[in-house]
């Protein structure tokens, strides 16, 4: 699970601790990254410090639990950071991360910040990110929509069409990429619910979270 926050803080309970819970109760192994928000001062490129404990983290995890498959879930610009992991993967961030799987199984994209194209994007997260000072090959690089390619995997994507922090475009641009390279994926759509729920969308009796487990037993390798 990586929660989101804007790159600049982490929810981790209600994007991270509490959809572990949910995992546990099903008995699933599950994980909460508590990344570092991009910073100058501590970091010698902003840019990639979230990346890096993400790939880390999804090291570390396969280590562990050797032969087992990953599924990484990322909210609102945790989704960013999911899809970083889940795109970027062929970028190990240090020398360590060289000879380790770095690619997720499975991707679950909640609200996703997926674009860092303006009218699109969520400029908090971008300013946060790849700011303040918007590098052109920046932008390319983090709009993970133009990431997709062939070695892409199965995605689940979630958002409400009234979402006016993370615009449902940012969903609806990389399903067509993954669309446009069959890779295997669904968008579960709330006509109402915003931004930031977490598990539960109060306007929506329907549970994302279960319709997202039926979906990954059937594309499950």
């Amino acid at each position: 699970m990586i929660p989101g926050g804007g790159y600049a803080g982490v929810a981790i309970n209600h994007e991270g601790h509490d959809v572990a819970k949910r995992l546990n109760d099903l008995g699933y192994s599950a994980y909460v990254l508590l990344y570092r928000i991009p910073k100058e001062e501590t970091m010698s490129n902003k840019k990639f410090g979230p990346l890096q404990d993400a790939q880390y983290a999804i090291a570390q995890i396969r280590e562990e639990n050797p032969k087992k498959q990953v599924v990484v879930i990322g909210f609102s610009a945790g989704g960013h950071l999911a899809g970083s992991l889940s795109n970027l993967f062929e970028h190990p961030q240090t020398p360590y991360l060289e000879n380790a799987n770095l690619r997720p199984d499975y991707s679950v994209l909640c609200y996703p910040v997926l674009t860092m194209e303006q009218g699109v994007t969520h400029q908090g997260s971008k300013q946060n990110l790849i700011g303040p000072q918007f590098k052109a090959e920046d932008v390319e690089l983090f709009s993970l929509e133009k990431q997709v390619d062939e070695t892409n995997q199965p995605t689940f994507l979630m958002s409400a069409k009234d979402d006016k922090a993370v615009p449902i475009e940012n969903s609806y641009r990389y399903q067509k990429a993954l669309n446009s390279y069959n890779i295997p994926n669904t968008l579960f759509t709330y006509e109402e619910g915003g931004h930031g729920f977490g598990l539960i969308n109060k306007t929506d009796s329907r549970d994302w979270f279960a319709v997202m487990m039926e979906w990954l037993q059937t594309v499950k390798k």
